[in-house]
């Protein structure tokens, strides 16, 4: 079910959600409810073929195991342990190394959904596919930047995908209303045809 109305404390998207951005909220319900909570994989497999279906689909890698080989891996630049500690403090610089996977396969993007969901620490961006293949400085923003809420930062972005609260709902939002009903309309597609 879309919500265009919700309770942003209650469903913590309060501090996902970018400013001036339209959104959707995407809720469901799983009988049985998935194991470790998070997504259902009929929805992360109707999920990750609607946003392949709207552009690049690109996700922080997390772990030791490399992406599969569908996707376009880009490791984080490499620090030295003083810059990685400052990385890492709150109040610290708006930017970290991360490594990056980029992607238009669905089985690939469905692996994004299995890396930091239910812990809300990842979130998805569905790229311009010129700027995903061609913008060196897009993608170099995207490794770097420790906040992905900001569009008017990542102008390749037409989308972004992030967990709610512990992962059992999906927050999207885009820059304009009209990218938001592309997507929506997309993703109903995607979900009927995964209940079918």
């Amino acid at each position: 079910m879309f919500l265009t109305d919700w309770d942003a404390a209650a469903m913590q998207t309060v501090d996902l959600l970018p400013r001036g951005a339209h959104a959707l909220l995407l809720t469901f319900e799983a009988d049985p409810p998935p194991e470790d909570a998070g997504l259902p994989p009929a929805l992360t497999d109707a999920l990750a073929k609607g946003l392949c279906a709207c552009g690049v689909v690109a996700g922080r890698w997390f772990g030791t195991a490399p992406p599969p080989a569908t996707a376009r891996f880009l490791p984080a630049p490499s620090r030295r342990p003083l810059q990685r500690m400052r990385d890492a403090l709150p109040f610290g610089p708006k930017t970290w190394p991360a490594d990056l996977a980029l992607t238009r396969d669905p089985a690939c993007a469905a692996a994004f959904f299995e890396t930091g969901w239910d812990l809300q620490n990842q979130a998805l961006l569905v790229l311009r596919d010129d700027a995903a293949q061609k913008s060196k400085a897009a993608l170099e923003a995207l490794r770097t930047a420790r906040d992905w809420r900001n569009f008017a930062d990542l102008p390749a972005v037409l989308a972004l995908c992030a967990p709610a609260v512990d992962g059992d709902a999906v927050l999207l939002a885009t820059a304009t209303a009209t990218g938001l009903s592309k997507l929506a309309a997309t993703l109903k597609t995607a979900l009927e045809t995964a209940v079918e």
